[in-house]
């Protein structure tokens, strides 16, 4: 179990530091203002997989307390597009931060809510026949452009990531202990 994770999240933040300390989790934040979250207070944790354009294998955890939530991420910012992946120390943090909150009333989810899983599903499900139908009918009627041919490329290359969201981020519960693999890095 790690008592200890840091991160940072973006170009203008500074590393945020988060603490499992005996009785609530404490956000050391680079200002030097501290967020705690006391255990007992805690109401819900998530976690899911969030990729973006840059950090493809980014995991997320959501605490969300009766008076203030944070958000943990498994990846850190280096530089212009440039993020660490902190897996190890992350899935070791996030594994101590469930065990310290198991014996509270804290709602263990993971995945996407169910609506915006469904969105994201329909969504991806729409866009493949119409961006079918509208290459076909541009090949058809005017040839087939290098720009049309690069957006073409770009999405075929992120669809694997669309696919990864859509299989690891199915919404669902766990217990303590029982943290479903597709929910960690």
């Amino acid at each position: 179990m790690r008592s200890e994770y840091t991160a940072r999240r973006n170009a203008l933040g500074a590393d945020t530091t988060w603490r499992i300390g005996g009785e609530a989790l404490e956000v050391h934040q680079g200002s030097g203002a501290v967020l705690r979250i006391p255990f007992d207070e805690v109401r819900s944790l998530n976690l899911r997989f969030h990729p973006t354009r840059y950090a493809l294998q980014r995991c997320r955890c959501r605490v969300r307390g009766a008076s203030a939530s944070t958000t943990i991420d498994s990846v850190s910012y280096r530089g212009f597009l440039d993020f660490e992946d902190r897996a190890e120390a992350y899935t070791l943090f996030v594994n101590g931060l469930v065990d310290a909150l198991s014996d509270g009333e804290a709602a263990f989810t993971c995945g996407a809510s169910p609506p915006a899983y469904i969105a994201t599903a329909l969504l991806a499900l729409g866009v493949v026949p119409i961006l079918v139908l509208v290459v076909g009918w541009y090949l058809l009627s005017a040839g087939l452009s290098a720009l049309l041919a690069v957006k073409v490329l770009l999405l075929l290359a992120m669809s694997p990531t669309l696919w990864r969201y859509l299989t690891r981020n199915k919404p669902g519960r766990f217990e303590p202990g029982h943290i479903p693999p597709s929910a960690l890095p």
